[in-house]
C-alpha cells in the first residue's frame, strides 16, 4: 500500500501540472492516459463506466487514482471492473511511457 501511495503521488505530480490544471484533468487527457495501459476499447469503456465518469467534466486526482486502480485490476485479469471497485489491487497499473521501479517513476516518452 505504501508503494502504491508513492506511485500515485509521483504520477499525479508528473501528470496533473503537465496535462491538467494541477488539480484535475480533462476527460480527453484521462482517456489518453488510460489508453497507455493497452486495454481494449471495451475494457476502457467498462472502466470509465464503473466509476461513472462523465466525459464532459474534469476528472479529479482522486477519481483518476480510482480509475488507475481499476486499470491495474483489469491488467491483472479482472473482466468486470465494477466488481472490484474500491478494492486495492496488488500492483500498480502498467502505462506505456511511464516506468516504475518501486521507488521512482520515470517518464520515458512525452505524455502529450
Amino acid at each position: 500500500k505504501d508503494e502504491q501511495d508513492r506511485f500515485y503521488q509521483l504520477l499525479m505530480g508528473a501528470v496533473l501540472p503537465l496535462l491538467g490544471d494541477g488539480n484535475s484533468l480533462s476527460a480527453d487527457h484521462v482517456v489518453s492516459l488510460l489508453q497507455r495501459a493497452g486495454l481494449s476499447e471495451m475494457q476502457l469503456q467498462d472502466t470509465l463506466a464503473a466509476e461513472g465518469v462523465n466525459l464532459q467534466e474534469p476528472v479529479s486526482a482522486d477519481l483518476l487514482r480510482n480509475l488507475l486502480e481499476l486499470v491495474a485490476h483489469v491488467q491483472g485479469g479482472c473482466e468486470e471492473p465494477a466488481s472490484v471497485r474500491g478494492q486495492v489491487p496488488d500492483r500498480v497499473p502498467q502505462l506505456r511511457g511511464l516506468s516504475w521501479d518501486g521507488k521512482r517513476l520515470r517518464v520515458t516518452e512525452p505524455l502529450c
